[in-house]
C-alpha cells in the first residue's frame, strides 16, 4: 500500500521507543504519521492505538483525559494527540509512576506540549521528539536514500546519474512530498492540484489554529512567505509590505511554523563574526505549497525556478538529516563580501558540510564563490558540495565536489570522498 512505503525515520523512532518513556512524532498534516504508527503497531512495538480522529474516541478523551490514559494498554500510540492537550498531564503522571521506555508514542500535526502549563512542557525530561517531513523523493519511490550521512562521512556517491530535465524537476516540485497531493493515494491532475492544496491549507489552519488568528490573514502571510521561498526572512520588511504590525506578523509566522507550513534555516555562525548575517532563511514546508503560492507555470522565470529548486534540495536534505539525532540545517551569508551558501549540514559531532544549489547542468567558477569563502573561514571543514542537474560526481576545486541532484533519490554505490 502507498501509505506503508518505508520511511527513513523509522529506525530512529524505533530507537527512541527503546530509550524514552514518551516519543513525540511531529510533522505536517497528512505526511504519513499515522501510516508510520501502523507500521510500528504491526511490528509489535505498539500494543494499542488511540485514534483521536475518531469522533467517539475524541469525545471520550475530552470528557475524561485521565480515565482514558489510565485504562489504555501500553506501549500505546495516541494519534492526533494535539486535539486533546489535556492528555499530556495524565501521561506525565502515568510515566512518572512507571518510567518504562516506549510507553507512549504521540503523533501530532502541530507542536505538542510547549504551550501548556504557562509555556513549559509537561513532558520535559520524559520525552524525545522526532520530526516527520513530507516524503523525500527516495521514499516516494519506495527506497529512502540517506545522502546526508554520506556527505558527512565523505563517502560520496560515484557513477553516472540520470540528469533530471527542467520539466522533471518542475513536476517533482509541483507534486511535493505529501502523499495525497503527490498522487500516491489516487492520481492528481496538474489542474486539480492547486485547488487541493488550497483545501489542504484551509484544513490545516482550521484544524490546528481554530480561532486564535484571522485565517484569511494567515493565508495571505503564507502565500507571501511561500512565494518568497529561499529568501532571507526580515520580519520588519514583511510587516511593512503586508501592512501589519511586527508583533502580529511574528505571531502569525510562529503559527505557520508550528503547523509545518513553512520552516526557517537559522544562520550558521561558527564564531564571533560581525559580517555574518543573523537573519534566518525562509522555505516553504513542502515544495507543493510554494508551487501553489507562486501559481507555478510550465515556464517560470529563472529567479523563481532557482528559488524553487533550492527549496526542493533544502527540504530533501532537511528530511534526510532528521533521520539521525543531532543533525540540522542552517544557512550562511557573508554580508561584507556579498557571498552566501544555500545550506550548511551540521552534525552533532561538529562536522559541517556547506551546500550550494544550482539549477543547471554546468558548474562555473563563479558558482563556487560562497563555498570557497566558507572553506576559507572554516578551514577545518573537509568538503563542500554543489548540487547541479548534471550526471557525474566531479571534483571542481580543492575540497569541493559537484554532485548530481538525482543522487538525492538514487543510490549507485560509493567511493571514498
Amino acid at each position: 500500500m502507498a501509505d506503508l512505503l518505508p520511511r527513513g525515520i523509522t529506525t530512529l523512532v524505533e530507537g527512541f521507543l527503546g530509550t524514552a518513556p514518551v516519543v513525540v512524532l511531529e510533522g505536517p498534516r497528512a505526511s504519513g504519521k499515522t501510516a508510520l504508527g501502523r507500521i510500528l503497531h504491526a511490528s509489535g512495538l505498539i500494543a494499542s492505538v488511540v485514534d483521536l480522529a475518531d469522533p467517539t474516541v475524541l469525545a471520550a478523551a475530552q470528557a475524561s483525559p485521565s480515565g482514558l490514559i489510565e485504562q489504555i494498554t501500553t506501549p500505546a500510540l495516541i494519534d492526533e494527540a494535539q486535539l486533546v492537550p489535556d492528555l499530556l498531564l495524565p501521561i506525565k503522571r502515568r510515566v512518572d509512576r512507571n518510567t518504562a521506555p516506549g510507553s507512549f508514542l504521540l503523533t501530532g500535526s502541530s507542536r505538542l506540549g510547549r504551550t501548556q502549563l504557562g509555556g513549559s512542557d509537561p513532558l520535559a525530561g520524559r520525552s524525545v521528539r522526532a520530526r516527520l517531513w513530507p516524503m523525500t523523493q527516495g521514499e516516494l519511490g519506495g527506497h529512502p536514500v540517506d545522502l546526508v550521512s554520506r556527505l558527512i562521512t565523505g563517502d560520496l556517491p560515484s557513477g553516472s546519474f540520470e540528469a533530471p530535465s527542467r520539466d522533471d524537476l518542475l513536476g517533482r516540485i509541483s507534486r511535493g512530498g505529501l502523499p495525497t497531493l503527490a498522487g500516491l493515494v489516487a492520481p492528481v491532475s496538474d489542474e486539480l492540484r492547486p485547488a487541493l492544496m488550497a483545501e489542504y491549507i484551509e484544513g490545516v489552519l482550521a484544524h490546528e489554529v481554530g480561532r486564535r488568528h484571522d485565517r484569511a490573514e494567515l493565508v495571505r502571510l503564507l502565500r507571501y512567505l511561500a512565494a518568497s521561498t529561499a529568501r532571507l526572512l526580515n520580519v520588519s520588511t514583511v510587516s511593512s509590505e503586508l501592512g501589519a504590525a511586527r508583533d502580529t506578523v511574528s505571531a502569525r509566522l510562529a503559527t505557520l511554523e508550528a503547523g509545518f507550513l513553512v520552516h526557517s534555516l537559522p544562520a550558521h555562525r561558527p564564531g564571533e563574526h560581525r559580517t555574518l548575517t543573523a537573519h534566518p532563511k525562509i522555505h516553504a514546508g513542502d515544495t507543493a505549497i510554494a508551487a501553489w503560492a507562486t501559481r507555478l507555470s510550465l515556464d517560470p522565470a529563472a529567479a523563481l525556478y532557482g528559488a524553487l529548486v533550492e527549496t526542493f534540495v533544502v527540504n530533501e536534505l532537511a528530511a534526510q538529516a532528521s533521520w539521525t539525532p543531532g543533525r540540522s540545517l542552517r544557512h550562511w551569508r557573508h554580508t561584507a563580501r556579498k557571498v552566501e551558501v544555500d545550506a550548511v549540514v551540521v552534525d552533532q559531532a561538529g562536522d559541517v558540510v556547506p551546500v550550494e544549489v544550482k539549477a543547471s547542468r554546468d558548474v562555473r567558477p563563479d558558482d563556487l564563490a560562497g563555498l570557497r569563502q566558507f572553506l576559507a573561514d572554516v578551514p577545518s571543514c573537509e568538503r563542500a558540495v554543489i548540487f547541479y542537474t548534471g550526471e557525474l560526481v566531479l571534483p571542481v576545486a580543492e575540497r569541493m565536489w559537484a554532485v548530481p541532484m538525482s543522487a538525492l533519490w538514487s543510490d549507485t554505490g560509493s567511493v571514498p570522498g
